[in-house]
């Protein structure tokens, strides 16, 4: 995910996965920029074309984060999640308190409690669900280890058509789907995680690269047409294509994903650095209250049109990925003293309840 170091066999860390994790999370940013600017809904403006086209290229982000996990493997303890957790709370009530503290938010006790339980409230959906996918990942990872290679590829090839061809069509008809989550769920992550193991132990990789650039950017562009065409169609914006769970995104982020993986990079601090920091990119940028608050009070990107608004889908993301990760640098050290005086805690209670049983 966002904040695992990502290693080779060899345990160094491969520059290109590193790449695509900063990548990925700028793609975050523009999609999340365009769905502030307000004119993805504008039906036949320049600017619904614009945005639209832009955010179907986009999409593929959080799904390509999910391969990243497989193929890498997560198995992560309770300790590991706890600085997670720490971290997501840490921001999230630093968000919230700053947005009180300026008026930008009225504080409301019965809606605000949620906020001091971000993540099992789902303050944040990806790592609500991601968590659930760490404490499921021992069990996952014990099902990789004995099912064959036939038969993991025949689940991969089942659920592609049952969870993702057939929610395309779904979508298409207005039908009801056999998951009704447009694949913002963990049945999305679990299939991810066992495509990326699969590409990582099985996949023999002898295509050229300007294959998977031809998938990604063709799956992308038809997430972009099937969306113009059936909301010029209906009348009204169709977004259902805007979902993870199209055969579109997922074969787009399967293309940016082996794309990256053939590509080269020579290891450097820079790279190294800004990839540290892609968690906190998203907590901070999305933090309830401030992230909406700082794309259209201060960047105002609801109000840009044009030769602006391309200006902006290229520099702002640079600039908020490079902000969130100073205030990283800063915060973080504060975060590893919590996390490490939560586990002594946590050790000695549990060093006392052992003693008296």
């Amino acid at each position: 995910m966002f904040s695992e170091a990502v290693y080779d066999k060899e345990n160094s860390r491969c520059a290109n996965f590193e790449v695509l994790r900063i990548v990925l999370m700028l793609l975050i940013v523009v999609g999340h920029i365009m769905m502030y600017s307000e004119k993805l809904d504008k039906v036949g403006t320049v600017g619904y074309y614009i945005t639209n086209a832009v955010r179907s290229f986009t999409m593929v982000a959080v799904n390509t984060f999910t391969l990243i996990t497989g193929y890498f493997g997560t198995n992560r303890k309770w300790r590991k999640l706890l600085g997670l957790d720490l971290k997501v709370c840490c921001y999230t009530w630093l968000g919230g308190g700053l947005s009180i503290a300026f008026g930008i938010h009225k504080f409301n006790l019965i809606k605000d409690i949620q906020l001091f339980f971000p993540v099992i409230t789902k303050q944040y959906w990806y790592i609500t669900i991601y968590f659930v996918l760490c404490i499921l990942s021992p069990y996952i990872n014990s099902f990789l280890k004995v099912v064959s290679r036939e038969m993991l590829k025949n689940f991969i090839l089942i659920g592609a058509i049952v969870f993702y061809f057939i929610a395309t069509i779904c979508f298409l008809i207005n039908a009801n789907q056999i998951v009704m989550d447009a694949g913002y769920g963990i049945v999305n992550f679990v299939y991810l995680y066992c495509l990326g193991y699969y590409i990582r132990n099985y996949y023999e990789d002898t295509h050229n690269t300007i294959l998977y650039v031809g998938i990604y950017f063709f799956a992308c562009l038809g997430t972009y047409t099937v969306n113009v065409i059936m909301s010029e169609v209906m009348g009204f914006y169709f977004d259902s294509m805007i979902s993870y769970n199209t055969i579109f995104t997922l074969g787009g982020a399967v293309g940016l994903f082996m794309w990256f993986k053939q590509l080269r990079f020579k290891e450097n601090r820079v790279i190294t650095w800004l990839a540290k920091h892609s968690l906190s990119v998203y907590l901070i940028h999305m933090c309830p209250f401030v992230g909406s608050f700082a794309f259209t009070e201060i960047m105002k990107v609801n109000q840009l049109e044009g030769y602006a608004l391309g200006r902006a889908i290229i520099i702002f993301p640079l600039v908020i990925y490079l902000m969130c990760s100073i205030i990283d640098s800063v915060v973080e050290p504060i975060i590893i003293i919590l996390q490490r005086n939560c586990i002594r805690i946590i050790l000695k209670i549990r060093s006392i309840v052992g003693n008296r049983n």
